[in-house]
C-alpha cells in the first residue's frame, strides 16, 4: 500500500490513530485525510 508523496511514517501514524475503527470507516477517513494533506 503505497501513496506517492506520502512518507510511510505519516501513513503509519494515521493508521495507529484509527486502528480501533472498522475497515470501511478507516478507508473513508483515510481518503479524506489524503485529500487534506
Amino acid at each position: 500500500m503505497a501513496f506517492p508523496g506520502l512518507p510511510i511514517g505519516e501513513i503509519e501514524g494515521f493508521l495507529a490513530e484509527v486502528d480501533t475503527k472498522d475497515y470501511l470507516q478507516l478507508v473513508a477517513e483515510f481518503r479524506n485525510w489524503v485529500r487534506k494533506g
